[in-house]
């Protein structure tokens, strides 16, 4: 029965999806929403196909109804249709992590900031990644550090955060 509901789900997107001109994703809308990141440095936005945008919306319906293995098939699809947004790849990022695929989660979000380097977003994720899944403090803190440059505003809680690392890497050199 849930697989049965996947499919005309699925149906019912791509459906919607083709008939639009313009498409504003469930990623872009979550994330544009959270904690305002941007890209204010940045010349161009990137942006993905109508085919990798639907591959990702594809992926995002079947993880919100808890099949990981479509997921994981959408994903790639999507990466196979070109996607190269930063928000594509971090929600791909993302899922690997949650997967526990770190390897292949840290290559994601690194691809992300190779697209866009300036994107507070993926600084964001990788350094909550590295300080919370790799424990490479150095690295944590030079992305929060990025963050706060590329984000609409500094976040309070990061300048916090930051301190922290700080004392920790001061107290791992003595």
């Amino acid at each position: 029965m849930k697989y049965f509901l996947l499919k005309i789900l699925m149906i019912v997107l791509i459906s919607i999806t083709s008939s639009c001109s313009i498409i504003k994703t469930f990623s872009d809308q979550s994330l544009s929403a959270r904690d305002s990141f941007s890209d204010k440095n940045s010349t161009a936005e990137v942006t993905d196909s109508k085919e990798a945008n639907i591959a990702l919306n594809t992926a995002l319906l079947a993880i919100k109804l808890q099949d990981i293995g479509t997921a994981d098939k959408a994903f790639k699809a999507m990466l196979l249709a070109g996607a190269k947004s930063p928000v594509a790849l971090n929600r791909y990022a993302v899922f690997l992590r949650e997967q526990w695929r770190m390897e292949e989660a840290e290559a994601m979000y690194l691809k992300a900031l190779k697209v866009s380097p300036n994107n507070a977003m993926t600084h964001w994720n990788l350094a909550i990644f590295y300080e919370l899944y790799r424990g490479d403090y150095k690295q944590a803190l030079l992305h929060y550090q990025a963050y706060q440059q590329y984000a609409t505003s500094p976040d309070k809680r990061v300048i916090h955060w930051i301190s922290d690392l700080n004392r920790r890497l001061e107290k791992e050199s003595t």
